[in-house]
């Protein structure tokens, strides 16, 4: 009985040992990646449309515009007159789309660099995975994360005239950037911001927390949540600033002492605020 188990146990490990090197040899063959490194002729694009399914996305300022990819599915560049269509297809680049390998793990990523000039419009969705955007002057943006799974969006050193951004579960952040005339609105994922200025915007998040840090004292907006808090903190002293806090089940907590009955100044930029289930904390 002995000799039987012992005998069954080498079988399957020789079994074992044969069926993963197949495998893996299988793996080596097959998962090949599509590598696209482009660089285009003409650095004067002023439209910028982006739509992606699973890798990660950074759109930056550089010297040159062009594009880089690396990943799993085929990329689809067209650049007619100053517009920049880069798409993101479904068909696997090696045709064979499911990973059963845990040891399989890639993240695929498009890096997008465009010159310092001003971008008219930008258009971006994806469905999964992050998005970056770094140091870009954009006139007009439509993000949309709009899958349960998308990634986090993280904007750096950005300048918008004008935002639009909806999210399910994705979390928005702006650090160190300017936004005018911004309709920001997720389902289920915090609105963050940084050291930034906000004016004649929208923000929205439905069930998430708004945590405002270190915002710039000219800044003016709008901001709601059904079911999270609103924070917000300044860098600097405020003045100049009228507060209308509208917490329906939660309190209002006003922790910077400038604020003398809701105002510091002539009260010219507004922070109009409410909460359905959460509280209003300015500090």
């Amino acid at each position: 009985m002995k000799r039987l188990f012992i005998g069954g146990l080498g079988l399957f490990i020789i079994c074992f040992l044969i069926g993963s090197i197949a495998w893996f040899g299988f793996e080596k063959q097959n998962e090949k990646l599509n590598t696209v490194n482009k660089v285009l002729n003409t650095n004067d694009i002023k439209n910028l449309d982006v739509l992606t399914e699973n890798c990660k996305v950074l759109i930056k300022s550089g010297g040159q515009t062009s594009i880089k990819y690396k990943g799993k599915r085929n990329i689809d560049i067209k650049e007619v007159d100053n517009a920049l269509k880069v798409k993101e297809t479904k068909e696997l680049e090696n045709h064979y789309g499911l990973n059963f390998n845990p040891f399989r793990q890639f993240d695929d990523h498009l890096i997008i660099t465009l010159p310092k000039e001003k971008l008219n419009k930008l258009k971006l969705s994806s469905s999964y995975n992050s998005i970056n955007i770094k140091n870009l002057n954009i006139k007009s943006a439509e993000i949309s994360k709009n899958n349960k799974n998308g990634g986090k969006v993280n904007i750096d050193k950005t300048k918008f005239e004008k935002l639009l951004y909806k999210g399910v579960n994705s979390q928005i952040k702006l650090d160190d950037s300017e936004v005018i005339n911004a309709d920001i609105k997720t389902e289920n994922a915090r609105i963050l911001s940084e050291n930034s200025l906000i004016q004649k915007s929208v923000l929205l998040a439905n069930h998430s927390n708004i945590y405002l840090s270190d915002i710039d004292v000219n800044s003016n907006f709008k901001a709601s949540t059904k079911k999270g808090d609103i924070n917000i903190s300044y860098k600097q002293a405020p003045n100049n600033i009228l507060l209308k806090l509208y917490p329906v089940h939660g309190t209002t907590n006003i922790n910077n002492s400038r604020f003398v009955n809701d105002r510091v100044g002539n009260g010219d930029n507004i922070l109009e605020l409410y909460t359905n289930d959460g509280d209003i904390n300015i500090d």
